[in-house]
């Protein structure tokens, strides 16, 4: 059985629901647009820096102890010169010469992220993006041909051609 204490409290519920609507429906109205507008105004930007920045191949790593170690001593000096070298400390880029927004909104969108180290290729306005983690950590930890490795990089960046 309902009492009137139930519809009363009901009746509360429903108007404490309408006052919060009316107080945040203005902001969510005003605060939409505006986001739109602007991951609208990014997403371009994004693309035309994308488009100059037409075949650039980035290697990516962080600084976990183990593979950075590995990474400065034998494998930076080994790579190419198109190949441009983007370090993160944490989560932060160490980057001077890109904007860091674009190639941060690039790690973001990676499709074929497991772990870093990373190769990341820009060709055509698109990104393409390869996980060698696995295999940095097989030469480290099973001693495994480093040419191997280096090969793998070749093929993704396409320097054998």
């Amino acid at each position: 059985m309902i009492t009137i204490k139930d519809k009363i409290l009901d009746l509360l519920l429903i108007i404490i629901s309408i006052i919060a609507l009316i107080v945040i429906l203005p902001f969510l109205i005003i605060y939409y647009p505006i986001d739109w507008y602007n991951s609208r105004n990014f997403e371009r930007k994004y693309s035309l820096w994308l488009k100059t920045q037409n075949g650039k191949n980035f290697f990516c790593y962080n600084n976990r102890k183990k593979g950075s170690d590995f990474i400065t001593s034998t494998l930076i000096p080994a790579l190419q010169d198109e190949i441009e070298i983007i370090y993160l400390k944490g989560r932060k880029i160490q980057l001077e010469s890109y904007e860091k927004e674009f190639i941060s909104h690039a790690f973001y969108a990676f499709k074929n992220y497991t772990k870093f180290p990373h190769l990341l290729k820009i060709r055509n306005g698109k990104t393409f993006d390869c996980s060698i983690h696995a295999d940095i950590f097989k030469v480290i930890n099973e001693g495994k041909d480093i040419e191997l490795l280096h090969n793998k990089m070749k093929d993704f960046f396409e320097l054998n051609k």
